[in-house]
């Protein structure tokens, strides 16, 4: 599985973002990186100045739940409906990086 790149203008304060709001599991590749962990994939933290406009990630909470996370990390974010699939609901935030995060939920 192809790692999903997170690009970062500080991999650390990136990292630390991603494993304290996910709560995704930390590890090292074999290079001695830190990397997240992912649905049995991993998360990279690239130094890279550009964000991403869009970085997707499934989550099995629900709705609520999840946006009460939200708000309690005082995150801004809005919500979208997923065209594909009336089922899903996208909240949408930006990271530490300023990279926009499309977080797919349940209804």
């Amino acid at each position: 599985m192809m790692p999903k790149i997170v690009p970062s203008k500080d991999p650390k304060r990136a990292l630390r973002f991603y494993r304290d709001f996910f709560s995704f599991l930390q590890d090292t590749d074999q290079n001695g990186n830190r990397i997240l962990i992912i649905d049995n994939g991993v998360i990279q933290f690239v130094k890279n100045d550009t964000p991403s406009n869009k970085i997707e990630i499934l989550a099995r909470d629900h709705f609520e739940d999840i946006k009460k996370h939200l708000q309690n990390f005082f995150i801004d974010f809005r919500i979208e409906d997923d065209l594909k699939n009336a089922s899903k609901i996208y909240f949408v935030f930006k990271d530490t990086e300023d990279n926009l995060i499309y977080l797919q939920v349940n209804r």
